[in-house]
């Protein structure tokens, strides 16, 4: 069984400082915040859209 992914709250989307590598936050069904270090150290959404019979990407 997958493990279900708590909503990101204001608090931590704005506390969330960059690593040493880009790494990202889940916010749950396919949507996620990417954190980059190089070279503007932006942050970033994103969304893995699955299909919704075959569940694949």
């Amino acid at each position: 069984m997958p493990k279900l992914a708590t909503p990101l709250t204001d608090i931590q989307v704005k506390n969330s400082k960059p690593k040493e590598k880009t790494w990202t936050l889940a916010d749950g069904n396919g949507l996620y915040l990417e954190i980059n270090l190089q070279p503007s150290r932006k942050k970033s959404w994103g969304m893995v859209y699955r299909r919704p019979v075959s569940k694949k990407n």
